[in-house]
């Protein structure tokens, strides 16, 4: 019947629909790993549910909290690892872009889970760190505390100045920073040939500067753009100098 979960629209009409005579402050969502086969159609599909789900609460702006895709499978390979494939595509890293770019609707916020790996034995720290992730996030969305990081350093533009990419961000607070220290990874850099390989990257704290050897003149760099991109490592400095959040992963290239 129309209320079956496993039937077209049976969570819709067996969870969902019973709701909208109530009042809600705002939705946390956890979800994404379905519709990995499928990850072309998502930049459309999830704005599209939030609208609607807005729409029918009628309320234009109702905060949307979601997390953006874990970490699946195999780690990188990024230029300080020890993989010797090249980059692959990731459908994975495809559905996480379109969630980021869902972003641009007003009164959504997301929360980055690739930094943390997959489940594992430490399954249950990693919960508590996203779950820490949706209280501030939703703290900042949702009932408008100020003063406090919210989010990671996100993607603003890119610049090309000889053979390396200058990459700035938004919310970046006091600085850039490499979490724990030592090289910054998860860079992965192409030319006019679309061809990515792993890529060196440094930041001074304002911006991120991203090369290759082996690409003398780039056009696209990706960030995190694995199944399973554990070990990135980008993150913003809160104003009391301590690691802030980390920066989601993300796909750049010139216009």
């Amino acid at each position: 019947g129309p209320v079956d979960r496993m039937a077209t629209g049976g969570l819709y009409n067996g969870m969902l629909a019973p709701l909208w005579p109530y009042t809600v402050k705002g939705v946390l969502w956890w979800q994404g790993e379905v519709n990995v086969k499928e990850a072309s159609a998502y930049g459309a599909v999830f704005p599209a549910l939030i609208n609607d789900w807005r729409g029918h609460w009628g309320e234009p702006n109702l905060p949307f909290v979601y997390v953006q895709l874990e970490g699946h499978g195999l780690v990188g390979p990024w230029e300080d690892s020890a993989a010797q494939e090249p980059p692959q595509e990731s459908q994975w890293a495809q559905l996480r872009e379109a969630q980021r770019s869902t972003m641009a609707l007003p009164g959504t916020g997301m929360v980055v889970a690739a930094d943390l790996g997959i489940v594992d034995e430490a399954h249950h720290r990693r919960l508590e760190e996203i779950g820490r992730r949706l209280f501030v996030d939703a703290e900042t969305v949702a009932y408008g505390k100020a003063n406090q990081i919210w989010t990671g350093p996100l993607y603003r533009s890119m610049k090309v100045h000889g053979d390396k990419v200058h990459l700035s961000f938004t919310d970046v607070n006091t600085d850039l920073i490499v979490k724990g220290g030592g090289a910054l990874r998860g860079f992965t850099i192409a030319g006019a040939d679309g061809r990515f390989v792993p890529a060196k990257a440094e930041t001074d704290g304002k911006k991120v500067i991203v090369w290759s050897e082996s690409v003398a003149k780039p056009v696209a760099v990706r960030y995190g753009w694995a199944d399973n991109p554990a070990g990135i490592n980008l993150y913003n400095r809160d104003i009391l100098f301590k690691d802030g959040l980390p920066a989601p992963p993300f796909a750049a290239q010139m216009k």
